[in-house]
């Protein structure tokens, strides 16, 4: 069983914390020569996030992996948008036990109950299970872009151009997608097997080939607090009803 450090605000910017930062981010990514690692600190705990959490989880002592987790406040028409964002990391040995997905739930059910307003997910993928979590459990037809919706969802498009320019996003372009590659290196270990994808898979494949270098494909999600809620239930019933048939079929079995 991990333990989990919380650092909250100011305590994310502890030299403890920091250097940790930057020890898995040399492990995890495949971080470029001339990287300067204080960026990569400042991208996991940003100075301008009104609301941040770092999490460290720990093997017994040793650190094996992050999440960060941040909310922006941005203006549209004079109305305050809640932006959330987060990074993520776990040594390859770890990275099948979805420890991250429920603190990160957590996180944003707390924050939209405290600051009460529409409410975004804005990501960076750089891995395509990365963008198959946001179009599972932010409901695909709220999430921009997707094979169903790439050419006609300009409200969503407008948002990701609005919030790519709060965030001074150098962009480029992949048909009708956004790719920005950040400088930081992209996943070690990430080739992404192409036999047995779904087709959320495929689509984030087809329009990003460049993520095995880091680019990273932008992702917009509207989030409501009974959505998330109701995707959190459903996963954790569903799970507990996988339980129960295996241990159903192991008594058969014996």
């Amino acid at each position: 069983m991990l333990q989990i450090k919380k650092y909250s605000n100011q305590h994310t910017q502890f030299p403890e914390v920091q250097n940790i930062l930057k020890t898995l981010h040399q492990a995890i990514f495949m971080t470029p020569e001339g990287c300067d690692l204080n960026d990569i600190a400042q991208a996991y705990a940003p100075d301008d996030a009104a609301s941040k959490r770092v999490l460290i989880y720990f093997d017994e002592e040793k650190p094996v992996g992050f999440l960060c987790m941040q909310r922006y406040e941005v203006k549209k028409f004079d109305k305050t948008i809640n932006v959330f964002r987060g990074q993520a990391g776990l040594l390859s040995a770890y990275r099948k036990s979805n420890l991250l997905k429920f603190q990160y739930i957590y996180f944003i059910i707390s924050q939209m109950l405290r600051h009460p307003a529409p409410s975004y997910f804005f990501a960076v993928c750089l891995h395509p299970s990365s963008y198959r979590a946001i179009t599972r459990y932010a409901f695909k037809k709220n999430t921009w872009p997707t094979r169903l919706n790439l050419d006609n969802n300009t409200e969503m498009q407008d948002l990701c151009t609005l919030f790519s320019q709060q965030f001074n996003y150098q962009l480029s372009k992949s048909g009708h997608v956004f790719i920005y590659n950040d400088g930081l290196g992209g996943t070690r270990g990430c080739k992404h097997e192409h036999d047995n994808m779904n087709e959320d898979a495929a689509f984030f494949l087809n329009h990003n080939a460049g993520y095995i270098n880091g680019d990273g494909m932008l992702v917009i999600a509207k989030i409501t607090v009974f959505e998330v809620f109701y995707r959190l239930t459903c996963h954790t019933l569903g799970k507990m009803n996988r339980n129960k048939y295996i241990q159903w079929t192991k008594q058969r079995q014996q």
